[in-house]
Parts: structure tokens; C-alpha cells; sequence
């Protein structure tokens, strides 16, 4: 039997650790980001920034499409599975900030890759309605 009561200590408290990660340091994570930009050179890194962002969409939707059919999935299930894959921003944000941090990606192409992840993110909601479409 099923029974329904107050909500565990443990729920509680990760209710009230995730209101201060969403009004502490998810804030600050972004604008740590957005302090790292440069948009004075973006311009003349628009044909790397194209050309990553048609591999960046077709490796998370490739990748995320194959590991959906050889699961079992139909190929139009697998299409909306790597479309839905595609918007992944959030960690290539922090891969992104931590290879910064590290000095692995140097200033010249950081902004570019952070450029590249944004375009990704806003792109995805168009191929996963279009992929739905076809469901």
C-alpha cells in the first residue's frame, strides 16, 4: 500500500540546496563565462565557427541517433533521440570553461567555441520538432 506523508529530510534538503544553486552558482558560472568572452575577433572566425557548428550538430545527433537504434529503437525513434541529444550546451559549457581554466583552449578560439555552443543549443528545438514531425 501506497502511503502518502510529509517529504523525507532528504528531499527537503535537496529542495533547498537546489534554490541556492539556481540563485547562487548557476548565476555566477554563466557570468564567469560571459567575462571570459572576446567578441573583438569574432568575425574574422565565422568560417570556424560554421564549420564546428555543423560538426558539433552532426556528431551529437549522429552519435545520439546510433546508440538509440542499436538499442533497439525504430530510425525515426533514433532521429528524435539524436535531435534531442543535440541541445547538450550545459556540459560542453563547463568542458569548455575547464580546458579554458587549464589553458588546453586559448583565448583566440574560446569565444568561438562558446559561440558554437550557443548556436547548437538555440538550432536543437528546430531538428527535434522536425524529427517529431516524422514520428
Amino acid at each position: 500500500m501506497l502511503r502518502l506523508g510529509k517529504p523525507s529530510i532528504g528531499t527537503r534538503s535537496i529542495k533547498n540546496v537546489e534554490a541556492i544553486g539556481y540563485a547562487v552558482f548557476i548565476p555566477v558560472f554563466f557570468v564567469s563565462i560571459g567575462l571570459n568572452m572576446r567578441f573583438d575577433g569574432l568575425w574574422k572566425d565565422i568560417g570556424f565557427i560554421l564549420i564546428l557548428t555543423v560538426i558539433a550538430l552532426l556528431t551529437k545527433w549522429v552519435g545520439g541517433g546510433l546508440g538509440a537504434r542499436w538499442t533497439g529503437s525504430t530510425w525515426p525513434e533514433s532521429n528524435v533521440i539524436g535531435a534531442g541529444m543535440v541541445s547538450r550546451g550545459e556540459m560542453a559549457l563547463i568542458v569548455a570553461q575547464i580546458g579554458f581554466e587549464a589553458q588546453l583552449l586559448g583565448k583566440e578560439y574560446y569565444s568561438a567555441v562558446i559561440v558554437v555552443i550557443i548556436l547548437t543549443t538555440l538550432i536543437a528545438p528546430f531538428m527535434l520538432k522536425d524529427a517529431l514531425k516524422r514520428v
